[in-house]
C-alpha cells in the first residue's frame, strides 16, 4: 500500500527537532533532506545570567513575562550553582504576576508550581507584549525571559510607562558547518524539493541569513512563490518566512510538529496530486497582497484575515481559527464576513475567497 507522501522530497531546516520531523515524514513515505539552519540552542554564560537575574531581583518586578519553556528551564539551570539564587527566582515567580507566551512556557512554569495569569491563544510575543501594554501601570517593572527576540519587542510596554529588565538564558547560533543547508537551498532552487519546512522563527532567520550570504535569498522567494511549498508550524514562523520574502502555503491550525506533518499529508493529496502553491504573496513590510500583476494595499485587519487563509490555499479555514489567529479570541467571529467582503472587492480577479458554509472560508486561484 502506497504511503501518502511517497515520492515527495521535503527539506527539513530544524535542528533539535529536525531529525524527529524527518523521521515522521519518512514514515509517511517522504524523502527528507536535512539542512539545519541553526546550531541549536546554546546556553548563555552562567555569570551573565546570574548578573541579569540579580538586577531583576533587586528591582522587585511587578510582572514577569516568560516567552519560552526552555528559557524558564535554562534560567533555573544557570543558577543551580547558587541554590539561594535559584530559590529566589522560584519564589519571585510564585509571588509576582506572570504571563507566558504559549503551552511550553506554561508547562515549564507549572512544573515549579506557577500558574500564568495570561497565555495568548496565538502564542505570539506580540500578543504578550500588547496585553502587558494594556495592563501595566506607570512605574511597574516587567522582567522578561527572552530567547532570540530583539530587545525592542517590549517597546510598547516601555511606552506604557513600565521599566523592562531582560534575562537571556540561551541563544540560537548559526550552524558551524552550513554546507548541508546550502545544499538544501540549492536543491530547492533546482526544483528538486516539493516542500521546505520551518518549525521556529529562529530556523527561518538562520535559513534567510545563510541564503542571503550566498546571494540566494531573492531566488528562494521566487521559487517558493511558484514551485516549492513552504510549510510553517505556526503564525510566528509563517510571519518570519514572509518577512524574508517566502510565501507560506502549508500551515496547521495548531502550532505543533505532529499537526504540521498531517497538514503536509493533506497538501500532498489535493487535486489528485496536483499540489497547491501560494496564490497570493503577503508583503508584511507594506501590509499588502502581491500577485504577478498587482500589489494590493490592505488595512491591517484585512491583511491578517487574508494571511490566515492564504497560508492554507484550498483549505477550509474555520471561523474560530481565523478569529484566534487574527484577534486572539476564538469567539470574535462577528466581523469576519464584512472583512472578507472588503477583501473580495480589493482582490478582484487576483484570487477567490470562497465561503464554506457552516465552516469558514477558503482561498482559491
Amino acid at each position: 500500500m502506497a504511503r501518502p507522501l511517497q515520492g515527495v522530497r521535503i527539506g527539513v531546516t530544524g535542528t533539535r527537532k529536525g531529525a524527529e520531523l524527518g523521521k515522521a515524514l519518512e514514515r509517511q513515505g517522504a524523502r527528507a533532506v536535512l539542512g539545519p539552519s541553526t546550531a541549536g540552542d546554546l546556553p548563555v554564560e552562567a555569570a551573565t545570567v546570574r548578573q541579569q537575574t540579580q538586577a531583576i531581583l533587586d528591582a522587585e518586578p511587578t510582572w514577569i513575562a516568560c516567552t519560552t519553556g526552555m528559557g524558564v528551564r535554562s534560567w533555573l539551570a544557570a543558577t543551580e550553582s547558587d541554590p539561594n539564587l535559584e530559590i529566589a527566582i522560584e519564589t519571585m515567580l510564585a509571588q509576582r504576576r506572570v504571563v507566558a507566551r504559549g503551552a511550553k512556557a506554561e508547562g515549564a512554569l507549572r512544573a515549579i508550581g506557577v500558574r500564568p495569569e495570561f497565555i495568548p491563544p496565538r502564542e505570539l510575543d506580540a500578543d504578550v507584549v500588547a496585553w502587558l501594554a494594556e495592563h501595566v501601570q506607570p512605574g511597574d517593572v516587567v522582567a522578561a525571559c527572552l530567547h532570540a527576540q530583539p530587545e525592542d519587542v517590549f517597546d510598547p510596554v516601555r511606552k506604557a510607562g513600565a521599566t523592562v529588565l531582560l534575562v537571556t538564558p540561551y541563544r540560537t547560533a548559526l550552524p558551524e558547518d552550513p554546507a548541508p543547508l546550502v545544499e538544501l537551498i540549492q536543491q530547492l532552487l533546482e526544483g528538486r524539493l516539493h516542500v521546505v519546512t520551518f518549525t521556529s522563527p529562529g530556523a527561518v532567520r538562520g535559513f534567510a541569513r545563510i541564503a542571503a550570504e550566498h546571494d540566494l535569498l531573492e531566488r528562494v522567494g521566487e521559487e517558493t512563490a511558484t514551485a516549492t511549498a513552504v510549510a510553517a508550524v505556526g503564525v510566528a514562523t509563517a510571519t518570519e518566512a514572509e518577512v524574508a520574502g517566502m510565501a507560506v502555503s502549508i500551515m496547521p491550525a495548531r502550532p505543533r510538529t505532529g499537526a504540521l506533518v498531517k497538514e503536509i499529508v493533506w497538501w500532498a493529496d489535493q487535486e489528485g496530486g496536483s499540489r497547491t502553491r501560494a496564490f497570493v504573496r503577503l508583503d508584511p513590510h507594506e501590509t499588502a497582497a502581491v500577485t504577478d500583476e498587482w500589489t494590493i494595499p490592505l488595512a491591517p485587519v484585512e491583511y491578517e484575515v487574508l494571511a490566515t487563509i492564504a497560508r492554507r490555499p484550498l483549505r477550509a479555514v474555520a471561523n474560530d481559527v481565523i478569529a484566534t489567529e487574527v484577534w486572539g479570541d476564538p469567539g470574535q467571529t462577528g466581523t469576519i464576513p464584512d472583512t472578507v467582503a472588503r477583501l473580495r472587492d480589493k482582490l478582484g480577479e487576483a484570487a477567490t475567497i470562497r465561503t464554506i458554509h457552516g465552516t469558514g472560508y477558503a482561498l482559491h486561484p
